[in-house]
């Protein structure tokens, strides 16, 4: 485990499955990339989450193809989408539109 090590970002793969996040790693200040963390789907009663971590770190709402950051230790995530379809982000005030195939990036630039 990399618990030494500074975390600078986050790695978010995106597909169609299971919430349309496959798996999250962070990303180090040595620029190595950790193991993907737990992850958990809760069903809520209106808007379904994703929560990653052991302590649920990174918490995401899911919509039909769109993702809404409601909490994170990081402040930096790199989309990497693998999805057939085009996805809809939306963290730290910010939006992304990413297509098939495309990668994008947003900060917390507070």
């Amino acid at each position: 485990m990399q618990d030494n090590l500074e975390k600078i970002g986050a790695r978010v793969y995106l597909y169609e499955k299971d919430a349309l996040i496959k798996k999250i790693t962070y990303i180090y200040a040595d620029g190595t990339e950790g193991e993907p963390l737990p992850r958990t789907i809760h069903l809520g009663m209106f808007t379904d989450s994703i929560l990653f971590g052991e302590e649920c770190q990174i918490r995401f709402y899911v919509y039909p193809f769109s993702l809404r950051l409601y909490d994170t230790d990081v402040d930096s995530f790199e989309f990497i989408n693998g999805a057939d379809r085009t996805v809809n982000i939306s963290c730290f005030g910010k939006q992304i539109t990413l297509s098939p195939g495309e990668n994008g990036k947003l900060t917390n630039c507070e």
